[in-house]
């Protein structure tokens, strides 16, 4: 739903700022007062095209602001995200600027955003799944995109058909169709150089498993490696004391001992000399000390040069399978199990293909079965949709126009079925051949088409604004207040925005807004108002009896409002 809109320096709209309702929404004027201008901003809020006379004269940058209720579109909330764009207020803001250099700069939530991505937002054209769900669903001069698609089509009558399990037990069956199809054409393409790949995949499989690797072995390995190292550093320093302090009569010991005798002799000839002597007495004890704990630590760190020898191998080789099979062990096993499911499919690829044949044979019967159930549920749903929206039509004073569901079955399983639908007309009074909807609607027909669809298949499950631009032409009196009721029902669901010149249609309003031009000697302006109860019997007036307002137009205005579900006055 929209809830505000904000225009400045848009053509001849300086600025305006109005703040719709749920409920319908009515927009009236006098012909030529402006209310196209309403339309086209709207659309740039869609992500339609710019067009001329876009910027007010003299101005730099026109701007077009729409603020929209996301709080019961999940969907759209997710599309957001998806885009990076938060959305936790449960409203949407769209900024469009446009510059006098004819360029066009988006924003939505204050994220600047393509104008592809604007459209995917706010009004997606429905794809073949029929999932895709518009914030608003424009109908008349624009047209309705939506409403012109023929995926719409099969939506709108799968949904009155109720086909909907139906259909989503064949679309299930056929995604796994085609992931079947898939995997046999990825297999028959293998197949041409099966053996080829096989060996290759056996060696690169082989030269990883010649490693027994474990998760982590590359840390162990080179904590391992750094210990053997460090043990091998410890055990020469070890070898060189040991053969420092004990090798022969020239070793450190022996000349220590020497020393020791000869000062033993010194101290003999006076007693308190026998202190000097004694740090020289510690040393050979100290020295024996550090050589046994210098063994004890290398005996303990299980030095084996062998073993060294054999981890910095390994390590080497781990080394370059690294640089083609990932950079941690973790990663390099995790390619060996794919290369082994790999090499299991291909050493089973005939056994494999038959199967795969087999389940695309049952899969495709189970299709054909369902698509033809399917096919029959829509062949009687189109009759039953076209005599119904031909009934609605009739009453909205579109008599002699037949419209048609056309229901054909495609001769082979498609993503939605087997069957292919299109909404059709015949003119009044033509004895031509049925036309499509889109060749025949002028934008007032197909606002009442899509309204007499509403009131026949019901709403979507996700609110919209629907917007009606010309959906009064040609009507009057009874026809007139019908089409107002058929309004109302829909807005009561979400939200509708309704351009009229029908006093009947007008007076079914929730809000109503005139639109009218201003003109002086040197500017032209459009000013759009929210009415008071007042001024909006005096507009509804003027729209029975013309510019001259009378009391007999002002009471049948009161009457018109009273007597229906609009407003008070």
């Amino acid at each position: 739903m929209i809830l505000e809109i904000r225009i400045s320096h848009f053509a001849i709209i300086d600025e305006l700022h109005l703040t719709l309702g749920p409920g319908l929404n009515i927009f009236s004027g006098e012909t030529g007062a402006g209310k196209s201008l309403m339309l086209r901003a709207l659309g740039l809020l869609m992500g339609h095209k710019l067009t001329a006379g876009t910027i007010s004269k003299g101005a730099v940058e026109a701007t077009v602001e729409g603020v929209f209720d996301l709080t019961q579109r999940e969907d759209i909330k997710q599309k957001l995200q998806s885009l990076g764009i938060e959305s936790d207020d449960g409203q949407l803001i769209v900024r469009r600027f446009i510059t006098s250099e004819g360029k066009s700069r988006v924003y939505m939530n204050g994220h600047p955003e393509t104008v592809t991505n604007l459209r995917g937002v706010v009004s997606p054209l429905i794809e073949v799944t029929g999932q895709a769900e518009p914030l608003i669903e424009m109908t008349g001069q624009h047209e309705s995109k939506d409403l012109l698609s023929k995926a719409t089509h099969l939506d709108l009558l799968d949904r009155f058909a109720g086909a909907a399990k139906e259909r989503k037990e064949y679309s299930e069956k056929y995604s796994k169709l085609k992931e079947i199809s898939k995997r046999i054409e990825e297999l028959t393409q293998k197949e041409l150089t099966r053996h080829q790949q096989l060996d290759y995949l056996i060696f690169q499989r082989d030269e990883i498993k010649s490693l027994d690797l474990k998760s982590g072995d590359d840390l162990r390995l080179e904590e391992e490696i750094r210990s053997q190292k460090e043990g091998e550093r410890w055990l020469r320093f070890s070898q060189k004391i040991h053969h420092m302090f004990d090798s022969g009569d020239r070793s450190f010991l022996s000349t220590i001992e020497k020393l020791i005798q000869e000062g033993h002799a010194l101290a003999k000839e006076k007693e308190g000399n026998r202190k000097l002597i004694h740090p020289l007495e510690q040393i050979p004890p100290l020295c024996e000390e550090l050589v046994y704990g210098l063994k004890s630590h290398c005996d303990r760190m299980e030095i084996d040069p062998d073993r060294l020898e054999q981890l910095e191998s390994k390590l080497s080789q781990l080394r370059k399978i690294q640089k083609k099979f990932g950079s941690s062990v973790d990663q390099i096993l995790d390619s060996l199990k794919l290369m082994e499911e790999e090499i299991d499919e291909l050493e089973n690829c005939e056994s494999l293909m038959v199967q795969l044949r087999r389940d695309q044979q049952e899969l495709t019967h189970e299709l054909r079965t369902l698509g033809g159930r399917l096919h029959q549920l829509r062949t009687r749903g189109g009759e039953e949709l076209s005599n119904r929206v031909n009934e609605e039509l009739r009453e909205l004073n579109m008599k002699g126009v037949a419209f048609t569901v056309m229901v054909e079955q495609a001769p082979e399983p498609t993503p939605t079925g087997m069957s292919t639908v299109e909404f059709m007309i015949q003119p009044p009074h033509s004895s031509s051949s049925l036309l499509p909807l889109a060749k025949f609607a002028s934008g007032g027909e197909l606002s009442r088409i899509l309204l007499s669809l509403k009131q026949v298949v019901g709403q979507s499950h996700l609110p919209r604004t629907f917007l009606f631009d010309e959906v009064d032409a040609g009507v009057s009196g009874k026809t007139a207040e019908k089409l107002g009721r058929k309004l109302r029902k829909i807005a009561k669901e979400g939200q509708v925005i309704c351009v009229t010149h029908l006093p009947q249609v007008a007076s079914f309003g929730d809000l109503h807004f005139l639109i009218e031009k201003q003109t002086s000697s040197e500017h032209v302006e459009v000013i759009v108002k929210k009415m008071t109860p007042k001024e909006r019997v005096r507009e509804i007036a003027r729209l029975i009896s013309g510019e001259k307002v009378t009391q007999t137009s002002l009471d049948h205005a009161k009457h018109l409002i009273e007597s229906g579900v609009g407003v008070s006055v």
